[in-house]
């Protein structure tokens, strides 16, 4: 059956509006089984200000800092002995408070893109600003271990929701009471709406520190999720070379058959000299692919 050019020309802006959403899709975030993953911060651009925090304000003598480079956030320092204390201190990198952040209600935890090639067995990670009434006055949010291999290889790493809690010992940073053990310390609902604030921290263990981060995310999210996959996954971070090639063939040649019918669709419309023109119109990314 033969098609209009005004068929064609439909069929030309969705296979160029999908060719472009597929370049821009993100390249160091992971899809879970169970949902889809939300992305909370890509280190290869920054949504959040992080600032490091030590100890030494509380009279330890822990040192570190914080520096994006690279795409990465580098995570680096030493965690010691708090002398009037007689045990380990921390080192922390931390958003603003207040920040925008993404609604993770519907999803199962976090999920990070790290690496860490010092072994250190202290990495813990924090958000929210609620805390139990007994709490020290200077500590706040849902805290839970971040555990991953040494090594200098990415990894991720998933935390669900029920790992985290505000009973968390602040001389130590360990669970006093865990989520499992009193769904009072549980992260709540208003909290997931709103993060107010993330941290990493490297604390209760003596020793040094290197850990870096590609990225942080909510993973087994289904709101929004229509054929598991979140609309808010696209047009984030462009896809390298590298990452083109773990793609699989099905979505390679996918990508392949979507660009070739988009251009072949213009060319019938308008003739290859105004193939670009069209193009300009539906997405800047498509005039790249060009």
């Amino acid at each position: 059956k033969k098609r209009s050019p005004m068929t064609f020309h439909f069929t030309a802006r969705a296979a160029a509006v999908a060719v472009a959403a597929a370049l821009l899709l993100p390249s160091s975030i992971e899809v879970a089984a169970d949902g889809s993953v939300l992305v909370l911060e890509d280190f290869s651009d920054p949504r959040h200000s992080w600032t490091q925090m030590n100890d030494p304000v509380m009279g330890g003598q822990s040192t570190g800092t914080f520096a994006v480079a690279d795409g990465v956030g580098r995570f680096v320092g030493h965690v010691a002995v708090v002398p009037f204390l007689h045990a380990p201190g921390f080192i922390k990198a931390e958003t603003g408070t207040g920040e925008t952040w993404e609604d993770v209600s519907s999803c199962a935890g976090l999920q990070l893109l790290v690496r860490s090639e010092t072994p250190y067995a202290g990495y813990r990670v924090s958000f929210g600003k609620n805390r139990p009434r007994d709490a020290m006055p200077y500590t706040y949010g849902y805290k839970a271990d971040l555990v991953l291999d040494g090594g200098d290889v990415f990894q991720t790493v998933n935390i669900p929701f029920d790992n985290f809690t505000d009973k968390w010992d602040a001389a130590t940073g360990d669970a006093v009471v865990t989520c499992a053990e009193d769904a009072r310390y549980c992260p709540d609902g208003a909290t997931k709406a709103d993060l107010f604030s993330m941290a990493v921290w490297a604390e209760g263990v003596e020793g040094d520190v290197r850990l870096d981060l590609k990225s942080i995310a909510a993973y087994g999210c289904t709101a929004g999720v229509a054929g598991g996959v979140s609309p808010k996954l696209v047009l984030r971070a462009p896809v390298t070379a590298a990452a083109a090639g773990h793609c699989s063939v099905g979505m390679r040649a996918l990508l392949a058959a979507g660009g070739i019918l988009g251009l072949a669709a213009v060319a019938y419309r308008r003739g290859v000299v105004g193939r670009r023109a069209t193009y300009e119109k539906i997405h800047p990314v498509a005039v790249a692919v060009l």
